[in-house]
């Protein structure tokens, strides 16, 4: 299961995406938010 998640992971960087990662243990909230507009700009 990680190297299928690796694996995607590299697919999507090798076509120019980026991954971001927001842990938010049950609960989003503008913290969160803030960070996944980083991460998609």
């Amino acid at each position: 299961m990680i190297a299928d998640v690796q694996s995607a992971a590299e697919s999507l960087r090798r076509q120019g995406k980026r991954i971001g990662f927001v842990p938010t243990m049950g609960f989003l909230h503008e913290g969160h938010l803030s960070l996944m507009r980083v991460s998609n700009p």
